[in-house]
């Protein structure tokens, strides 16, 4: 499921899919420009507003799909953001059960906002407000 199944619904998640599917071409060949899009002439892709970096590292999986690449990123993310939730815990409350109690109760509510779909992750979950 993880090789074929895009999370949530169809939308920005299709657009973080097409990132790492670029990025891995790019890679190889053009860099910030691609003859797929406007053809014949092309299209720079110096101000779409794509993702460099995770679809760079989706892309650099070996022996990864581009859709598994792409889960694999957006459980990286999930599992980064509850270390900063932890961190952030720790720096302000420097006590042990606070710090523990937030990235517990932070870490599920981002992963259900996120089988609802990437772009959920900008909006604030009732499960996150403590």
């Amino acid at each position: 499921m993880a090789n074929t199944a895009v999370p949530g619904p169809l939308g920005d998640n299709l657009a973080f899919v097409w990132n790492t599917w670029w990025a891995a071409h790019a890679l190889k060949a053009s860099g910030f420009r691609t003859g797929l899009l406007f053809a014949p002439w092309g299209a720079s892709l110096v101000l779409h507003s794509h993702t460099v970096l995770p679809s760079a590292i989706g892309a650099a999986l070996p022996g990864l799909g581009t859709i598994a690449a792409t889960n694999v990123v957006v459980a990286l993310h999930l599992f980064l953001n509850g270390v900063c939730a932890f961190a952030l815990a720790g720096r302000m409350t420097r006590r042990v059960a606070p710090t523990h109690s937030s990235s517990i109760r932070f870490c599920p509510a981002v992963a259900r906002s996120t089988s609802r779909g990437l772009t959920e992750l900008s909006r604030p979950s009732p499960q996150a407000r403590w």
